[in-house]
């Protein structure tokens, strides 16, 4: 369950149900003067409204002064003390060039990809491409991309909402989790006379009319498409998915901005003439070492250069996943280090 999720889980715990929507909108009054007016459409429900709270508090910053006000229990401690931890675990930026950063939300490192970010930072311009098209072999991080979409969003006001289509493989499955991320309860159409695959477009278009209300940034993340063995997803979620892409195009060019990953289906010819691709590529030995060295020196952490090579070494060939965490534990390992002492060793 993403961070995000557990807050919301734990925020729409806070009031009985029957008077949230009021007593959640005098809190918001407290913390955010005016912002339930400028953002919240009304009528409402509680968890549209809390959907929409979280991602522009976490985004913006504010989220904290809202989990103040939720009071601990026996059943919800140990998940106050996750959400506090993992929102304290985030350190200083590595470089005054948020498009430049290698330690990404949750301290994930990141390393290399200067395409993708340069194509992620073209993606959120007002003026960038609607469709981004991630591709590549096995094992080679196409599933990171979302961290680093989610980054560079966030830099420019994108909410980055990831969806991993192999488990939503229904185009009404996958339009039910969008309006809920997005904040709007709404009932889907049903499928009548009409094709799967105009039935899909019409799910679509109450995707659109949604984003179109709620006027926030919206970056989407389609991943997780299955690979054979597994059956391909039906012609009509395919459908729904380039519906919202050409919508990115057109009516939505303000709001919305859509990246998939291993796209499995067909794109039309207007489509593909506008969409950029990466493709993606396992990170290497120097790569891994420039990330160490940028977030080193700037923590101002004491580290031998050839030491590290000789580390990084016994990982190399590995699997991405054992780079991965590699990483992570060597920058664990130097944040614990302590610091030389002026006029001391180094």
């Amino acid at each position: 369950m993403e961070l995000r999720d557990i807050i919301i889980k734990n925020v729409l715990a806070m009031y009985p149900a029957l008077t949230f929507v009021q007593e959640f909108q005098i809190l918001l009054s407290r913390i955010k003067p005016n912002f339930w007016n400028d953002a919240i459409t009304t009528p409402t429900t509680a968890s549209s409204a809390v959907n929409v709270t979280v991602d522009r508090a976490i985004m913006e910053g504010w989220i904290k002064p809202i989990l103040d006000e939720i009071s601990p229990n026996k059943t919800n401690r140990a998940e106050l003390d996750l959400i506090r931890a993992q929102l304290e675990a985030q350190l200083p930026p590595t470089t005054t060039d948020p498009f430049k950063e290698v330690l990404l939300d949750g301290n994930r490192p990141f390393a290399n990809r200067a395409e993708l970010r340069f194509l992620l930072k073209e993606l959120c311009a007002p003026a960038g491409p609607p469709l981004l098209l991630i591709r590549g072999d096995p094992q080679t991080g196409k599933s990171f991309s979302f961290y680093l979409a989610q980054h560079i969003g966030r830099q420019s006001g994108f909410v980055t909402s990831q969806f991993e289509v192999d488990t939503l493989v229904n185009p009404d499955q996958l339009a039910a989790e969008i309006l809920r991320r997005i904040g709007v309860d709404v009932a889907l159409k049903k499928k009548g006379v009409e094709s799967a695959q105009r039935w899909a477009e019409k799910l679509a278009d109450q995707v659109k009319t949604a984003i179109e209300d709620r006027k926030q940034l919206r970056l989407f993340v389609f991943d997780k498409f299955p690979i054979a063995p597994k059956p391909p997803l039906p012609p009509e979620t395919n459908s729904f998915i380039v519906r919202l892409a050409k919508y990115a195009d057109e009516e939505l060019r303000p709001w919305l901005r859509v990246v998939t990953i291993q796209f499995s289906g067909e794109l039309p010819l207007t489509i593909q003439d506008v969409a950029e691709q990466d493709e993606a590529r396992p990170f290497s030995g120097t790569d891994m070492l420039a990330v160490l060295k940028q977030v080193a020196n700037a923590r101002g952490w004491s580290v031998s250069e050839q030491a590290l090579l000789g580390e990084i070494q016994q990982v190399e060939g590995k699997p991405l996943r054992d780079r991965f965490q590699f990483m992570k534990r060597t920058l664990r390992r130097l944040a614990s280090q302590p610091a030389p002492q002026p006029g001391g060793p180094q």
